[in-house]
């Protein structure tokens, strides 16, 4: 296992600071998949005991982005059918999260969510591809939030996590942004009325047809409409932005 020298700050407890920095690791693809993560070797390069080692290890299991294997842990490997059942879990996940909301939300909140769908506005009319692809993850974290639920959040943000690591965003064609968009606004007006029932509707809708999109662009045979900076969007190996 090739890892660098990990520092940790102090600020946290360690096991969860180191958790983070093997985290985020694999997420960038710094430790690629398939990689052997030996618990006493990550202990000597944090420079801790093998307590918060083994604790970040474990966390990274509930993860999905580790797995034990007959010699220890690996860095999980992921393919098409593993999106296809990550997606679905996401699509309950992000419609459960956002018939709550429907149902919790504060005016602040939806004062939130018409800010951040106003972004969304503005960013996909002037074809700025990265900007739309955090605003549209700017308002479904709103949502999570106004679900007042934090196992919930915790999920959603895992599987946010494993979704970026397995491709690159629908979002970077021009056509699903306007579509994403249109879905945005139609969510938002069904939390901002407190109709629960459109609301989950609306967001499973939504995230399968996402879903469908991923798909379709990791078999090869989804769209090949090009992105207004002349590229072509990413297939399921790309991990680039969520």
């Amino acid at each position: 296992m090739s890892l660098p020298p990990i520092t940790l700050s102090g600020r946290r407890p360690r096991a969860e600071e180191l958790y983070i920095v093997l985290r985020d690791a694999i997420l960038s693809g710094d430790i690629p998949p398939g990689e052997r993560l030996v618990e006493r070797t990550i202990a000597a390069h944090a420079s801790v005991s093998r307590t918060p080692a083994r604790e970040a290890l474990a966390r990274l299991r509930l993860d999905g982005l580790v797995e034990e294997t007959s010699t220890g842990h690996a860095v999980s490997e992921f393919d098409l059918d593993h999106l296809a059942d990550l997606c679905a879990v996401r699509e309950t996940l992000e419609a459960m999260a956002t018939g709550l909301a429907a149902q919790l939300r504060s005016n602040l909140d939806v004062e939130a969510m018409a800010a951040l769908l106003s972004v969304n506005e503005e960013t996909v009319a002037r074809g700025d591809i990265g900007a739309t692809v955090e605003a549209n993850h700017a308002f479904h974290e709103a949502i999570w939030r106004a679900s007042r639920n934090r196992y919930l959040i915790r999920q959603l943000q895992a599987a946010g996590r494993l979704v970026r690591r397995l491709q690159d965003s629908p979002l970077r064609q021009r056509s699903r942004q306007r579509t994403a968009l249109e879905e945005h606004r139609a969510i938002f007006a069904a939390v901002r009325d407190g109709d629960a029932p459109t609301a989950e509707r609306l967001a499973r809708e939504h995230f399968a047809a996402a879903a469908r999109e991923r798909l379709a662009l990791g078999r090869g045979y989804g769209s090949t409409e090009s992105t207004d900076d002349g590229s072509t969007p990413a297939s399921a190996s790309s991990s680039a932005a969520r």
